[in-house]
C-alpha cells in the first residue's frame, strides 16, 4: 500500500512539474486545519512531506492563519504551535477569513502561458505552492484553478490529490502550444505577455467647474404678456420722435417775431 501510494505521488508530482513548471524545493502553503488534522493522526509534517514529495520542501502559512489560530483559543493551540515553526507570509491586508487569503496567495502563483511554453515555471519572480488543507471550501476553491496541488490527510498519511479537469485541459493546451513552430510560440508568449500587463485606466474629459462659472441671469417673466408683444414694445420704446416744441425752441429769434406777427394777423383778420 506504501509503495503503491509513493508510486501515485510520484507521477504526480512529475505531471506538475512538465506542464506547470513545479520543481524542488517545493513551497507548501499549510492552514491550521491540516496541521490540527496532522496531531489527531500523529504526523510529523516536516519529516513526512519530504520524503513523501521526494524532494526539498519549504513549509510556509500566513500572517491571517496564525491569527485564526490564536482566536479559537485552547481548541487550535497545538495547530498554532506546528504553524509558528514555518515561515509566515506577511499579509498587506487587513485581517481576513484565512480561505480568502490563502487563496489569494494561491492565485498570486499560478504559472502563464509564456512560463509554461519556457518551461521556467515560477524561478525568479513568484512562488508556485502546494496546498496543504482539510477546509472543505478552500479546497474547493483550490481546484478553481488551474497548476495547484492539493494536499490531504487520509488512512494516517499525507496524500497529493489527483490533478482536476482544469488542470489536465491546461496541460493539453500546454502542449499543443508547445508543438506550435517557433514563430507561432513567439506570438502566444508576447501575447500572454500583453495580457499580464495590467490595463491603464484612461481619463475622462471633464467639463468646467460648475462652482467656477458665473450664473446666467434669469429675465423675470411678466404674466400675461407675450414675448412677441414684449419685443415689439422695446421696440417701439426705442423710436425717437421729434417734438414740436423743440423744433420751435431752435428757430432764432428774427424767425420767432416774425411768425408771431403772422398769427397776431391772422387773429385780428378773423376778428
Amino acid at each position: 500500500m506504501k509503495h503503491k501510494r509513493q508510486k501515485n505521488a510520484k507521477r504526480l508530482v512529475k505531471f506538475y512539474a512538465h506542464n506547470f513548471g513545479i520543481t524542488a524545493p517545493y513551497n507548501v502553503l499549510v492552514d491550521g486545519t491540516f496541521a490540527k488534522q496532522a496531531l489527531i493522526n500523529k504526523i510529523n509534517i516536516q519529516e513526512q512531506l519530504p520524503k513523501y514529495l521526494e524532494g526539498e520542501v519549504k513549509l510556509h502559512t500566513t500572517t491571517c492563519g496564525l491569527y485564526e489560530c490564536e482566536q479559537m483559543g485552547s481548541l487550535f493551540y497545538g495547530p498554532l504551535k506546528v504553524l509558528r515553526q514555518y515561515k509566515e507570509l506577511k499579509c498587506s491586508h487587513q485581517p481576513m477569513n484565512p480561505v480568502d487569503c490563502l487563496f489569494k496567495q494561491l492565485k498570486k502563483g499560478r504559472p502563464n502561458t509564456a512560463q509554461a511554453l519556457a518551461g521556467t515555471g515560477f524561478k525568479g519572480r513568484r512562488m508556485n505552492f502546494f496546498i496543504a488543507t482539510h477546509d472543505p471550501t478552500l479546497s474547493r476553491k483550490a481546484r478553481t484553478l488551474a497548476g495547484v496541488p492539493l494536499l490531504f490527510i487520509a488512512n494516517n498519511a499525507i496524500c497529493l490529490e489527483k490533478p482536476t479537469d482544469k488542470s489536465k485541459a491546461r496541460a493539453k493546451k500546454l502542449l499543443n502550444e508547445k508543438l506550435l513552430p517557433s514563430h507561432e510560440r513567439e506570438k502566444l508568449k508576447e501575447g500572454s505577455a500583453d495580457e499580464e500587463e495590467p490595463k491603464k485606466k484612461k481619463k475622462k474629459i471633464k467639463g468646467p467647474n460648475p462652482l467656477s462659472c458665473k450664473k446666467k441671469k434669469k429675465t423675470p417673466a411678466l404674466h400675461g404678456v407675450q414675448h412677441s408683444e414684449i419685443s415689439d414694445g422695446a421696440k417701439k420704446r426705442a423710436r425717437k420722435r421729434r417734438r414740436r416744441g423743440k423744433d420751435e425752441a431752435d428757430l432764432p429769434d428774427e424767425e420767432k417775431q416774425r411768425l408771431m406777427k403772422l398769427v397776431l394777423e391772422e387773429a385780428w383778420g378773423g376778428s
